[in-house]
């Protein structure tokens, strides 16, 4: 019979997994609602998703247009300097496909110093034949407004039709041509509906999808396969019986993924420590990180001011009289622990992809890989300098570590699958932790298996390692 302590921490771990999943169905929930009601105006307002202003560098494919004197971007569009001949401006789908047939209006406003002559350029695929036609414009300010159903495209002087036979383009470019130099203006460049269409039907799949009693893996792997490219838009032959409502201000705070369940996780700490707005402070910086989306790419200066503060204030817990000393390199004991425990749990995650997912997946970016590196390092710090210390009870029982875990947990969310794995692990690097006081050995682990188990696992167990709103934008195909 199992004793009483065992009862109430296998009840806590249940009570924490509960909690887990009701945040993250919330959240899948909101994010849904709120895709579906963006893709709903869109549709109303007779535009494609695929609507780009021409104002950011994320316009284009890789930022910028080839083939120039000069670019710059404002307010008002794209400015660029062209020199007698061609140029090429990728436009940014990423990976989206346009339905011409449905979205067949091209729009797009340009202001030009000189006439030239406008070629639209467009694959069925990303990558594949170019199919192209030609159109003669103005000088001055003037709004192109085009059917592409009726233009003229060509493929080495063969006609051509518009997209693969369902209308679909999949890449899509302007090639201003020039007889001397000019001075280019473009902005709002929009697909819209045939003037006939009817939008009553224009809904997204996203308000569509069964999600009661399913996991959010499951139910975003649905969504995915019944894409062909990620945000494609998806009509339904009838509207569904689902509708849109606003989401009601007390659902949408407990669904804000990191801010709100990071404060839950700063609020726990609160209660149980002397140092209240010491630790506060040196959690804040990969709080705003995770909840503003910028992990490994922060670029303002309230984030980077966020980030010194977390460092000076770990520094000075690193300081605290009485705090346990850490052996940074590891001891051979804990060294053999980490890595015996960290491959019995790679052996059993290869023997799942073999069983149930044996297809390869691509392996990272090496400044991915890097980028993860420096970040398991942080979590690792903050997990043995700032969680462990001030949330754990001394005693080494399994509750005893089910403070920080449960937090380390909830700042992953809403990626269920995730939380879970951090649950455990948490709990593992607690007690390991409270024996060893080692850092490197579980830096390393942690490095391991954050890089290896996304790889192994099937999606529908984790469909990614991402946090906060990237978890839903991450398509896996």
């Amino acid at each position: 019979m199992m004793s009483r302590s065992r009862i109430r921490a296998v009840a806590a771990i249940a009570a924490v997994c509960a909690l887990c999943s009701l945040l993250a169905q919330l959240a899948l929930w909101l994010h849904l609602n709120d895709q579906a009601r963006a893709d709903r105006q869109h549709h109303l307002a007779r535009n494609s998703q695929l609507y780009f202003k021409l104002d950011r560098p994320v316009d284009l494919i890789g930022g910028r247009a080839l083939d120039v004197q000069g670019q710059s971007f404002a307010a008002d569009g794209l400015r660029l300097d062209l020199a007698a001949g061609a140029s090429n401006i990728p436009i940014g789908f990423d990976g989206r496909c346009l339905q011409s047939h449905r979205f067949p209006l091209f729009t797009l406003d340009i202001n030009s110093s000189r006439p030239f002559v406008l070629v639209l350029a467009h694959s069925p695929k990303a990558g594949g034949e170019q199919r192209v036609t030609e159109i003669p414009l103005r000088a001055g300010a003037l709004t192109l407004r085009v059917d592409m159903r009726e233009l003229q495209w060509q493929t080495n002087q063969q006609p051509r039709s518009l997209g693969d036979s369902n209308g679909r383009i999949c890449e899509f470019r302007l090639v201003p041509v020039v007889t001397e130099p000019t001075q280019l203006q473009l902005s709002r460049l929009r697909f819209s509906l045939a003037a006939d269409a009817n939008t009553e039907s224009a809904w997204s799949d996203a308000i569509a999808l069964p999600t009661r009693w399913q996991r959010p893996e499951r139910v975003l792997q649905h969504r995915d396969s019944l894409r062909t490219h990620a945000d494609q838009e998806i009509w339904p032959d009838s509207t569904p019986k689902s509708t849109l409502r606003s989401a009601p201000s007390a659902l949408r705070l407990f669904g804000g993924f990191a801010p709100v369940l990071a404060f839950t996780a700063l609020a726990m700490i609160a209660l149980r420590t002397r140092r209240r707005m010491i630790v506060v402070m040196a959690l804040a910086g990969p709080v705003l990180l995770l909840a503003s989306n910028q992990l490994g790419e922060a670029s303002d200066v309230l984030a980077w001011t966020t980030i010194g503060v977390s460092s000076l204030a770990l520094i000075i817990l690193g300081m605290v009289p009485g705090r346990p000393r850490i052996h940074f390199l590891g001891t051979s004991s804990a060294w053999r622990e980490a890595m015996y425990v960290t491959g019995i749990v790679l052996l059993l995650a290869l023997l799942v992809h073999l069983l149930v997912e044996p297809t390869a997946s691509s392996w990272p970016h090496h400044t991915d890989v890097f980028r993860y590196v420096v970040w398991a390092a942080i979590q690792q710090t903050l997990l043995q300098r700032v969680l462990i210390p001030e949330l754990n009870r001394p005693a080494a029982t399994l509750l005893s570590g089910l403070p920080a875990a449960t937090a380390f947990a909830l700042l992953h969310t809403p990626n269920f699958s995730l939380m879970l794995l951090c649950l455990l692990a948490g709990l593992w690097w607690s007690k390991h932790f409270a024996r060893q006081r080692s850092w490197l050995p579980l830096v390393t682990a942690h490095v391991v298996l954050g890089t290896a188990l996304p790889l192994l696992l099937p999606t529908d167990w984790l469909y990614s390692a991402e946090v906060g709103a990237r978890f839903f934008t991450s398509a896996t195909n």
